[in-house]
């Protein structure tokens, strides 16, 4: 049987890869790391899923949206069926799908993905997550560029509140809330 240690080489050679601008290169280094850690794991192990989403935001830095976006649904698929739909182990992936969606300016289908990434959170004691702020700031985007600017406002505001209670006023992280 592979070494599970070699995925985690091919997998650093193509982020090196990556890094330079050898989009070609990395794709075959990553694609045959997945591949072979499927192998190793199955189809359905929550590894696989976080993998996949990691190639899914390598395709969208290097354009491929359409691959991207095939990564990071599989990513949220695998993990659905290990852990129950509202685990709070989906909030992440989910806010990768939806952060990719707009990304592409596929709004719609952001929404529904941001909210359930919220519901998530807050049904897993998570009203004062720090990933429930990046959720309603992502979710709030997602108002604005469909021109619901009441909405847009009521979730970055409730954000913004978030964040100040959890990392301060000052803390430059804040910067990215307050400019959406």
């Amino acid at each position: 049987p592979e070494d599970p240690r070699l995925c985690d080489c091919l997998e650093a050679l193509g982020k090196v890869y990556a890094a330079r601008g050898q989009v070609d290169k990395a794709e075959t280094q990553l694609k045959q790391a997945l591949v072979l850690r499927e192998t190793l794991v199955g189809q359905d192990h929550p590894e696989l899923s976080e993998k996949h989403i990691m190639m899914g935001e390598f395709y969208t830095k290097s354009g491929k949206a359409d691959a991207a976006e095939k990564h990071f649904l599989l990513g949220v698929t695998i993990l659905e069926k290990v852990v129950a739909r509202d685990h709070i182990a989906l909030a992440d992936p989910l806010n990768s799908l939806g952060t990719f969606l707009i990304k592409v300016k596929k709004f719609k289908e952001a929404e529904p993905v941001f909210l359930r990434a919220v519901d998530i959170i807050e049904k897993n004691g998570g009203n004062y997550d720090i990933r429930l702020a990046g959720n309603l700031t992502n979710l709030g985007l997602v108002y604005q560029f469909t021109n619901r600017m009441d909405k847009a406002e009521q979730v970055t505001k409730r954000s913004l509140e978030l964040q100040e209670k959890k990392i301060g006023t000052k803390d430059p992280r804040l910067l990215y809330t307050l400019t959406t």
